[in-house]
């Protein structure tokens, strides 16, 4: 993988995070994660990740616990438990 592959992949991964945690608009996030334009972001994103964007941004949030004591906040945030034991995590509800 070249440097340039490699830090379009970084962008990609904080581009995931900023969509799945924040409410932000698409250009926003576009310019954040260091991309010249929310088209340009777009494309790399589907192709990367594999769907589009308003896709991703839409599926449910699952968040992996490794700290028991985060459970309380988890829960005040609003999350709800996923009891499934393939895919244990916590879901926004």
């Amino acid at each position: 993988m070249s440097f340039v592959e490699y830090l379009g992949r970084v962008r990609i991964r904080k581009g995931q995070e900023l969509l799945q945690l924040s409410d932000k608009d698409l250009h926003l996030i576009a310019q954040e994660t260091g991309f010249a334009n929310d088209y340009y972001f777009s494309r790399k994103f589907k192709q990367i990740v594999g769907v589009p964007l308003t896709v991703y941004r839409k599926q449910p949030k699952r968040i992996a616990v490794l700290m028991p004591h985060a459970t309380v906040c988890l829960l005040a945030w609003g999350s709800s438990r996923c009891l499934a034991s393939s895919a244990c995590g916590w879901s926004r509800g």
